[in-house]
């Protein structure tokens, strides 16, 4: 019973208690914990058939009773035991595989230059100016440039993640102090979630997370939303993030540049609803 119940207790515990649940049960280390849930059921299932049999010894003892050295009780310790081998026999390799298929299939390349299909905003959605060219940044050992490069992973209980970083520079544009080149640049990240139920749970996850990063009270809600389920904006002289969601899809994206918010969450939605 103290195994059994301390399974329930770990299981709460994830689910409810840790920080950002949904987020970690989509992409994280709860990846694996709905499949716990059958064996944790099963488990308790004998765990309450045991304590009832007892139950029923013990009264039967008091009221005289005597203990049926003939039962069948083999029978019946195979029969649980075949079915826990088979429940624990098609669980296991689900755990185990579950992790690493996701860690296989993720993905990090160079971004390309022209503006492709891809469901995610890019700078020139956002700049405007023709002049906008990309700036090199460190490469990886695999020798992708981290500063303009896709990310990919993958989830049983989402459709589509994404990241694209994307750094660029207009010659001869200053920022508006006079700080050097202007240089803008997005980062942009993408949740097409399997159901849509989920959506709430990961926006609510990243705002409490960015929330922590730039200060409680820094990020608006904006109840005019533009067509979104929801929408958050967080503003401070070059910096813009924007948190929104519409049906299953979740997008968050950090801006560093000059162009208005307006024209940001036109960009957005222009993508999450298409």
């Amino acid at each position: 019973m103290l195994l059994y119940a301390a399974i329930f207790c770990i299981l709460g515990f994830e689910a409810f208690f840790r920080p950002m649940p949904t987020l970690s049960f989509v992409v994280g280390s709860m990846l694996i914990a709905p499949l716990l849930f059958p064996v944790s059921l099963y488990l308790s299932i004998i765990a309450i058939g045991n304590a009832r049999s007892i139950r029923k010894l013990t009264r039967s003892l008091r009221e005289g009773g005597r203990i049926n050295h003939k039962a069948d009780w083999k029978r019946f310790y195979r029969t649980r035991m075949i079915s826990m081998a088979i429940l624990l026999g098609i669980m296991a390799p689900l755990a185990i595989g579950l992790p690493i298929a996701a860690m296989a299939l993720e993905r990090t390349e160079e971004l390309p230059l022209e503006n492709n299909d891809l469901s995610l905003v890019r700078l020139v959605d956002i700049e405007k100016d023709p002049l906008l060219e990309r700036v090199d940044g460190s490469r990886l050992p695999s020798g992708v440039d981290w500063s303009n490069s896709v990310s990919s992973g993958w989830s049983p209980y989402a459709l589509d993640m994404t990241i694209v970083r994307e750094q660029g520079v207009i010659p001869g544009r200053k920022w508006v102090d006079g700080n050097g080149e202007y240089s803008p640049g997005i980062i942009c990240s993408i949740y097409k979630l399997r159901f849509s139920r989920l959506a709430d749970g990961v926006l609510n996850d990243l705002l409490q997370f960015h929330e922590h990063e730039w200060g409680r009270g820094s990020i608006l809600e904006i109840t005019d939303n533009k067509g979104f389920d929801r929408l958050y904006i967080s503003h401070e002289q070059s910096r813009l993030e924007v948190l929104a969601s519409k049906g299953n899809t979740v997008i968050w994206l950090q801006y560093i540049g000059e162009e208005d918010a307006q024209s940001v969450v036109e960009a957005i939605y222009l993508k999450i609803a298409g």
